[in-house]
């Protein structure tokens, strides 16, 4: 039998026979779960560049692309892709959680992947950390992703970044805390694979673990409408399909936690969690948690749009990304 069979069956074995006896261990942290522990013993080894507070600096990266920090604490990140556009990328964080800058070959063939973790701020432990991505695809254009959800650091990264054995692909293991500290938590765990500079969520076995990895005697859990799906990888086109992008109307609402996106056909949407702007013949400029004067300011182009990925969570959905493409 090949090497890379035999381990890839070892490990499948390994997994599969953590599973029973410890699953119902209370779970402080994604190590804590014996499962989760050995998936996470495939960690990606992650170059560190470097923190986000406000430094007054300006660190050059690779290919021309620099990255620094505004006053306020929030992260500039800049370059150029191969057809010599121009490209800009805004991460809101902030001066009083912790945040790091990795880098790392997520995605074979293409460029680095820029990898900001910020640590949370509320009282849930650490549940509301916050992994923004940076994607790029063959050409140097970058696509982002979030995700909010307990996440870790070492001296190698965030830790739940993963290769597994024998597969060239990166994934992300995304832990998702359900229940209240008074009738107790259950904690199940969604995995994603970078595909290019896209995102997708699993849904099978993958060595040995069926995803989303669910705790024993929930199959409410199972079907539960909660799971955040977060994917990016869009279906190809059917035949005779119209454009996916929409006009877009107008926004409504008086604060950023109401805004409500108008088109002038469909239904309307929530605030994005990201903006993705293609400006004609100026290049590509990426906004993690837009506020309502960038909105606004959007909206008075009238531009054509379309929402890609959502987050759901409480019991609602709002988009994860809104790409818009202005004249």
């Amino acid at each position: 039998m090949p090497a890379h069979l035999t381990l890839l069956l070892a490990v499948s074995s390994a997994l599969i026979s953590f599973v029973s006896p410890f699953f119902v261990r209370a779970e402080q942290s994604t190590t804590a779960n014996p499962v989760i522990s050995k998936v996470l013993e495939g960690q990606i080894e992650q170059t560190r560049i470097g923190e986000c507070p406000y430094n007054e600096k300006t660190g050059l990266l690779y290919n021309h692309m620099e990255f620094s920090s505004v006053e306020y604490g929030d992260l500039s990140i800049s370059g150029f892709s191969s057809d010599g556009l121009a490209w800009h990328a805004s991460v809101q964080t902030s001066g009083i959680a912790s945040c790091e800058v990795w880098t790392a070959e997520l995605s074979p063939g293409n460029p680095l992947a820029i990898i900001v973790r910020k640590g949370g701020m509320d009282s849930s432990g650490g549940w509301d950390a916050q992994l923004s991505l940076l994607l790029f695809d063959k050409q140097g254009k970058p696509m982002p992703w979030q995700a909010i959800s307990y996440f870790d650091v070492n001296e190698k990264g965030v830790q739940e970044i993963v290769r597994f054995p024998g597969s060239d692909r990166a994934s992300i293991v995304v832990p998702i805390q359900e229940g209240d500290k008074f009738d107790g938590f259950a904690y199940l765990y969604d995995l994603f694979d970078i595909v290019g500079d896209r995102v997708q969520r699993i849904t099978g076995v993958r060595y040995g673990v069926k995803w989303p990895l669910l705790p024993p005697n929930r199959p409410d859990i199972a079907g539960n409408h909660l799971l955040d799906t977060l994917s990016t990888v869009e279906p190809p086109p059917k035949d005779g399909q119209k454009s996916s992008l929409h006009r877009m109307k107008k926004l409504s609402g008086e604060n950023d936690s109401d805004l409500t996106i108008e088109w002038e056909e469909g239904p309307p949407i929530q605030r994005p969690q990201i903006l993705v702007e293609d400006q004609a013949e100026q290049g590509r400029l990426i906004i993690f948690g837009p506020t309502q004067d960038d909105l606004r300011n959007l909206v008075k182009s009238k531009p054509k749009a379309k929402v890609i990925g959502e987050r759901c969570g409480w019991g609602h959905c709002e988009p994860l990304i809104l790409k818009a493409v202005t004249p």
